[in-house]
């Protein structure tokens, strides 16, 4: 099970300071993934199923408790 965290620091225009950022992917198999953002300031859990090599749908949790969904493919 390979884990990647990341980390980072932005600047933010809307309130004009300097936040610190980050993450945790966590690849369950070779479909499956969960990731974990911070955004500086919410916390946002991901789950990620990947298929036909080039294709991604996940399930976002936006702070925590609002349901999203993204689908994305790579060429």
């Amino acid at each position: 099970m390979p884990i990647a965290p990341y980390g980072g620091i932005v600047y933010g225009s809307f309130d004009h300071r300097w936040r610190a950022i980050g993450g945790l992917v966590v690849r369950v198999s070779d479909n499956f993934s969960s990731t974990t953002i911070f955004d500086g300031v919410k916390v946002h859990p991901t789950f990620t199923y990947n298929f036909k090599q080039r294709h991604s749908l996940s399930l976002l949790m936006i702070r925590g408790y609002k349901p999203g969904v993204s689908y994305s493919f790579s060429f």
